[in-house]
């Protein structure tokens, strides 16, 4: 599993719901509910790999 921290708990609401629009599913998680979650596959490719990590940094620079 990858964790990535945000600083709130608003930022990472916005962060997974543009993420989910976008096609990419992560969870929420964290003590304060702070931390965007990903579990990839075993069998992820490195093309599914770039196009998550797409859908994610445009989320992050858009929203954090």
């Amino acid at each position: 599993m990858i964790g990535i921290e945000l600083r709130s708990v608003g930022k990472t609401g916005v962060v997974f719901e543009s993420c989910k629009r976008d096609g990419l599913l992560v969870g929420k998680g964290g003590l304060y509910g702070t931390t965007i979650r990903m579990g990839p596959p075993l069998n992820l490719t490195a093309e599914e790999a770039r196009e998550g990590l797409e859908i994610l940094t445009n989320a992050l620079r858009e929203h954090a």
